[in-house]
């Protein structure tokens, strides 16, 4: 099957774009899962943590 071939069908050329965004969201997602966070995502992660204290325990530790 050549490529000419290949894009004469509509459904095939809609199941290839398909997975073409699928795998940029899913990339997307792991690449924003890895890079380092940033100082204030840190801090926003602290103040979900509850009571007062753990969120000022979690803060004082970034700040180390």
């Amino acid at each position: 099957m050549t490529i000419k071939n290949f894009l004469k069908n509509p459904l095939n050329v809609l199941i290839s774009v398909l997975c073409l965004f699928i795998i940029v969201y899913f990339g997307i997602l792991i690449f924003n899962e890895v890079r380092p966070k940033s100082y204030n995502e840190q801090v926003m992660h602290c103040l979900e943590l509850g009571s007062n204290e753990r969120a000022q325990a979690c803060i004082n530790i970034l700040h180390k």
